[in-house]
């Protein structure tokens, strides 16, 4: 979050913009959400300076997203990196991401796994523990090894991550590196199921109503009413 300070003085610039913009008609409203942007882009700039990893963070989404700013992947690079360094877990994260992805650098997996265990490590950052699990299942920037891969999948899944929920829903599924076991699958899915949108984002194939629905075809009414109560008691980590 942005200090108290640079919230303050980030409201008297919005606030002056309001005022400046409020004669004008609605061709004025693109203009004013310019405007606004560059006031909170300044005072970002006056926090970064200082050495405010939030800030210099924020400064690099918008660099990436084109918010307020040209579209400049290169700088989005070099502010995450900034921040980053500074020990920004988000920061870290959105650098594994662009070195995996290839956004704004050339494309390296060894870098991306390590950005990503910064985060996923120290900064206890779910996506970032996610993200360090698929690699290893897929040995890319890191050897493959599934039950590493199960160790930060089951982190992300525990702070309720809805991909690495369903990912450990199928592995109790198939019995992927672990005993199968159809309740443990069974409750991992229904803790996917609220979030479904969030773990079909990560990859279409993670659908978790489909996959309770065809597993629940293959228990008993006793092992899905145990599931169902420990799906209920869950509470997710921190």
């Amino acid at each position: 979050m942005i200090r108290k300070g640079a919230a303050t003085a980030a409201g008297v610039l919005l606030g002056a913009m309001i005022m400046w913009f409020a004669v004008g008609g609605d061709d004025d409203l693109e203009d004013l959400q310019v405007a606004a942007d560059m006031g909170g882009f300044r005072v970002l700039n006056a926090l970064s300076a200082k050495g405010d990893a939030h800030a210099q963070n924020a400064i690099a989404v918008r660099y990436r997203e084109g918010r307020g700013v040209d579209r400049d992947l290169r700088a989005a690079v070099r502010w995450h990196t900034r921040a980053a360094k500074n020990g920004n877990a988000d920061a870290q994260y959105a650098l594994g991401r662009m070195y995996e992805n290839g956004e704004g650098l050339r494309a390296d997996p060894y870098r991306a796994a390590e950005w990503y265990a910064l985060a996923a490590g120290a900064g206890n950052h779910r996506d970032a523990q996610f993200a360090l699990g698929r690699l290893y299942y897929r040995g890319l920037g890191v050897p493959h090894d599934t039950g590493e891969a199960i160790t930060w999948y089951l982190m992300a899944a525990r702070q309720g991550h809805p991909a690495a929920q369903y990912v450990m829903g199928a592995l109790y599924a198939g019995g992927g590196g672990v005993d199968r076991d159809y309740v443990e699958a069974y409750k991992w899915y229904s803790l996917a199921v609220p979030n479904a949108a969030g773990a079909l984002a990560a990859d279409q194939r993670f659908d978790p109503v489909r996959a309770r629905r065809e597993l629940a075809a293959r228990m008993n009414r006793f092992q899905i009413a145990r599931a169902e109560r420990q799906a209920g008691n869950w509470r997710p980590t921190r």
